[in-house]
This record gives C-alpha cells, structure tokens and sequence, in this order.
C-alpha cells in the first residue's frame, strides 16, 4: 500500500496503492484498486458524527437519521435505490455508533455503471436526503421496533451497564446510539433535518472505494457527483472526554446462558496517533510475552483458566482500551480469580529476558513478512474499515512498504527494558474496570463475592 495524493492520479497507481484527496468544500476521499479475486467493489460512506452530538432534546437521532437515510433521496426514490441494488446485487450495511455513522455498499459487480450507481447513491446520503412526512413516519416504526427488539434483552441490559461503568459519567453514556424512546417518537421532521445539515457536511465526510477497477474514473466519479455539496456554516464537531477514576471500578453482570465465568479487564488510555505505530508494537511483544506466562502457570497448575486473550479496542475519539481476558469455571470461581490476579501480578513484576524477547521478535517478524505477502488476498472491507478508522480515530495510515520498515527497524532497537517498563507504565493506569459476566444462578456472585474481587484487586494489582 502507497499514499498518494490526488487529484487526479498523475500515473497509473499500483495495485495496493491508496490514493487520497481532499476536494475544495473539505470532502475526504480514498481510493486503492485491490484485485482480491472476487472482491468486485466495495464503497464506504464515513460521516464522523454520531449520538455523542446529539443535543438533549436529540437523543436517537443520528440512529434516526442513517435510516432515513437509506429511504428517498430527492432524485432517487426507495423503490429506485432498491432496483439499483438488485440489479448489481449490492449489499447495503450501515451503522451508526458515539462518534461515526457508516454507510457501506459492496458488489460483485466492478464496471463502470455499477461504480457510478453506487457514487451516485452516497452522495445522495451526503447531501440529497429528501425527509418525506410518510417516510419518517415509517421510519420512526422501524425505529421503535429495532429498540424494542435489541434493549428488552438481558444482553442489552448488560452492555449498556457495562458502558454505563467504562464511561465514568461522562456525556457518552447518556447518549446511547439507539436512543430513548419517548423522544424517538416525538421527533420532528425540523429535527431531522436539523442534525443532518449540522453534521452530515463535506469535512466530517470521507468516501471510501476499494476494489478491482481504474482509479482515476473513480476519483472523476466522485469529483462529479461530491464536490459541488454545500458546506453550512455550523460550530466546529466537539470532542468529548472521560472523566479519570482513582479507584478500580467493577461489576458483575449476570448472564444466565454461560457455563463458565468470563472476567475482562479495561485498562483504558488516551489515544496519541503520532506514537501509535510504536505502542502498537510494545503493546504487541509486551503483552504477548504476559499471555504466554499466564499459560505457562496455568499448565503448571493445572488450572482450567481458558481463553487467556488480550486485545485493544477503540470505539472513542481520543482514547484507546486494552483488554485483558479470562474465562474461569464457576465451581472454583472465587479461588479461581483471586489466584489469577495474583498470578497476573506475580509475574508482571518479573523482568523480561532476552530470551523471551528474541523468541517474540522473531515471531513477529515472520508474521509482518507473511502479511507482507499475502496483502494481495485481504478482503477489500478489511482495507476499507483501516481507512475508516484513519478518517474518524486518527489511527495512522502507514504504507506496507513504510511499515515493514519502521516495525523492522523498531523490532531490532527495542530492549527488554524498554519493554518492561512500557507494561508497568500500560498497566499502572488510574482508569482501570473489571466486567464479570457469570451465569445469574451462581449463588457466590453476592456482595461477599463482589467484596472478595475489590480485596483481590487492591491487594495483587498494580491498581492505585
């Protein structure tokens, strides 16, 4: 993959090559032509607005919006939109979450009435959503009806609470993607259209295309059809933040279908995108070597501690979380966590070896090359949602030739030191939370139990 800026290509890009613009009313655009076989095309509509800029009296609008949508546009009806995705058997996904509303549409299709059809539909829903009276009424049912179906569910209830305890009151949490109902169905037709001229304007708006075609008619494409969109004169997108928590936050959800116990740790972070390629990687070896530990005593021990994982995820503008990960079984669920938590303490004190770091390198290092030569057969989607996240998160956008480099590079000055100390500094965050998801008959999840997870936690974690 190759950054190069447009408009329009110069020369032919090469295949894995991304080009990327920015039109004069402030649109973002990316393009990379990928053969993966059968790939066809896959477009991506990213507006980086979402609930969190919902005003009080909105709560469920941006959710609203999407579907609205995906209805009439003023020169493309429901039922023509839906001919033109029959026609070139295009798939349409969309989603809306805090901080971004997604579009995607993905066809097996790659000529050029196929790649016009599916620009001409997202630049409807950038700027041509017609927010007919019976369409919103529509609309608004389905809304209604989707609410129902996902929140009158216990594993509603439990995400919800568990993003109610990672969220730490801040304005996040008050304003849930699917909304409430009771302002749903008091909606406006001014509302609507109020939320979706603020936010869904050129420089909160990129289009993504990826797939097997020729650049350059894809970029004069999108040019034809984006860049005459109106910019409104609004407040600039507000950035919100989570308030810091001293002390360790946990709970308990309680999950009546689960045979085992699964117990996540939240270590959460401000997120830098300058320094990201390198934590990416500490974070990589660092806590790689943590997980083969934690195996390495689990078999000593014989204990039936499964699914020892660790993974990031970012969701929210400016912040990161690192996840750590344990199913335990119910019989010894009490025993079990107090001497996982000490065994995680235990050995994330230990320094990291030589050894242990050379062995690491090297498999990273033979991971990074088979990546390296296999970038031909990543899905075209997966390619689109690293774009997405460059677009809405900041996350960097890191040819594969520059990352090989800059990872190779880091690979061979990184010392076991360096490592160590990055952990404790990864680890020793104030804004920790344990979720525990148990089956809701396990007597022992009481407030004794919760007591015992608090002591367990403030006498063998790092936790301040």
């Amino acid at each position: 993959m190759q950054i190069m800026i447009s408009p329009f290509s110069k020369q032919k890009p090469e295949i894995g090559h991304v080009v990327t613009s920015v039109l004069e009313n402030g649109m973002t655009y990316y393009v990379q032509a990928h053969t993966q076989p059968n790939s066809g095309i896959v477009f991506a509509l990213a507006v980086k607005a979402g609930s969190v800029l919902e005003d009080e009296h909105e709560k469920g609008a941006a959710h609203f919006v999407e579907h609205m949508c995906l209805a009439d546009t003023h020169y493309l009806s429901k039922q023509e939109i839906g001919s033109i995705y029959k026609l070139y058997n295009i798939n349409c996904k969309a989603y809306t979450n805090y901080e971004e509303t997604v579009y995607m549409l993905q066809s097996p299709c790659n000529d050029v009435e196929a790649i016009e059809k599916c620009i001409m539909t997202l630049s409807g829903i950038a700027c041509e959503v017609a927010f007919n009276c019976d369409r919103i009424e529509e609309v608004r049912e389905d809304v209604l009806k989707e609410w129902s179906f996902t929140q009158n569910t216990q594993k509603a209830y439990n995400r919800n609470h568990t993003l109610q305890i990672l969220l730490n009151e801040s304005r996040y949490i008050y304003h849930l993607p699917i909304g409430i109902p009771e302002q749903i169905r008091e909606f406006s037709r001014e509302t609507l259209i109020k939320f979706y001229k603020t936010w869904y304007r050129p420089e909160l708006i990129a289009l993504i295309a990826v797939g097997d075609f020729d650049v350059k008619l894809v970029e004069e494409t999108i040019y034809r059809y984006f860049h005459s969109t109106p910019n409104y004169k609004v407040p600039p997108r507000v950035i919100y933040s989570i308030p810091d928590h001293v002390q360790p936050r946990f709970t308990v959800n309680r999950v009546s279908q689960r045979e085992d116990t699964e117990v996540n740790i939240y270590l959460r972070h401000s997120f830098h995108p300058l320094s990201a390629p390198k934590l990416k990687l500490m974070d990589q070896l660092s806590f790689n070597i943590l997980m083969k530990r934690i195996e390495c005593q689990k078999k000593k021990h014989n204990k039936l501690w499964n699914n020892i994982l660790w993974a990031t995820e970012r969701f929210l503008i400016g912040y990161e979380f690192i996840v750590l990960s344990v199913k335990l079984q119910n019989k010894y669920l009490i025993s079990d966590l107090t001497e996982c938590l000490y065994v995680f303490d235990h050995i994330s004190k230990q320094n990291f070896s030589d050894t242990e770091v050379s062995f690491e390198r090297m498999g990273f290092k033979k991971d990074l090359e088979q990546n390296y030569q296999l970038y031909a057969s990543i899905p075209s989607k997966i390619l689109v949602k690293e774009y997405i996240n460059n677009f809405i998160y900041d996350e960097p956008l890191m040819t594969m030739e520059n990352e090989y480099e800059v990872v190779n590079n880091l690979l061979a000055s990184i010392t076991p030191k360096e490592l160590y100390d990055h952990l404790h500094q990864r680890l020793n965050t104030v804004n920790n939370t344990l979720i525990v998801n148990s089956p809701i008959l396990d007597e022992r999840i009481t407030t004794n139990a919760i007591n015992e997870y608090s002591e367990s936690l403030n006498k063998y974690m790092y936790w301040q």
